[in-house]
């Protein structure tokens, strides 16, 4: 964690590289190589084969790391990733095995989202140089950054820093289970307000087909989280409506793409808002 509190670029990171196995690391290399053998083709892959300083950037690492790998997922990009915490503080150490070690932290975002944020550290084998030679240690390293709401289970009721993308789509899910049109509306950005209100608006445009399935749906789930951009993440949402099918006691499927930025706008500067929610598929009977 100390190495994220004191990075001021994404260079500053470079170094997490040597915290991760030297198989993942020649698989990485790998990627890179194909790459740049795809983008410049047999000439630029032989001249870096050749060159003995080949090595991976930290912004190399993430963009080629396969959770086969290495696992990042949404939370761990704001969290630490894509700029140093405001603040972070140990919580708890576990070790679940000899060789598999856990460590929590409660983290707060420079626009104040607060999280949960797991490191997984893995002892394994590693050579290290020796006078004349090359020996064989044991050291720690990182499999994966993992997280989850400060507050699990609370549910945001108007924007606030503190609450992350993930947050406001389950809050909005949650106002839609019950058909509150105003308390969705509440958590659209300033930009899908002026293209979709006044709110009255608003609720006529949840009667459409397209988006009759989010109205008072029985059940929904977060089915992936991506961060596109510091500022801008992608929520795929699965959603089992109350719209019967002509199966007996199936109702209706579907799933849409809620789009999040952070907002700088004064009056909601540092909170994460709903840009867009598209349909990607419907009438899926089984979920």
């Amino acid at each position: 964690m100390a190495l994220f509190l004191a990075r001021q670029h994404s260079s500053d990171l470079d170094s997490v590289v040597e915290y991760l196995p030297e198989a993942v690391i020649d698989r990485l290399l790998e990627r890179k190589a194909a790459k740049l053998k795809e983008q410049a083709g047999e000439a630029a892959i032989t001249q870096q084969q050749d060159d003995p300083g080949q090595s991976l950037s930290f912004d190399e690492l993430v963009a080629l790391a396969q959770p086969s790998d290495l696992v990042l997922d949404a939370y761990s990009a704001r969290g630490v990733l894509n700029a140093a915490p405001r603040s972070a503080t140990a919580l708890s150490s576990l070790k679940l095995a000899p060789d598999r070690f856990l460590q929590r932290y409660e983290v707060a975002t420079q626009s104040g989202e607060e999280m949960m944020l797991t490191f997984d550290m893995q002892l394994e084998e590693a050579l290290v140089p020796k006078y004349r030679g090359l020996q064989v240690v044991k050291r720690w390293f990182l499999k994966g950054i993992t997280g989850e709401p400060a507050h699990p289970g609370d549910l945001p009721a108007k924007p606030e820093p503190c609450w992350g993308p993930e947050a406001v789509v389950q809050a909005q899910l949650a106002a839609l289970q019950e058909g509150g049109a105003g308390r969705i509306f509440r958590f659209a950005s300033p930009g899908n307000r002026r293209a979709t209100g006044p709110v009255e608006r608003f609720a006529q445009m949840l009667q459409a087909p397209l988006y009759r399935p989010l109205l008072r749906h029985l059940s929904a789930d977060l089915l992936r989280t991506v961060q596109m951009q510091p500022d801008l993440t992608l929520l795929i949402v699965g959603v089992r409506s109350n719209i019967p099918t002509a199966e007996l006691g199936v109702t209706q499927g579907a799933v849409y793409s809620w789009t999040l930025r952070l907002q700088q706008d004064e009056g909601c500067q540092g909170c994460w808002m709903t840009e867009s929610v598209q349909p990607i598929s419907q009438n899926l009977f089984k979920m």
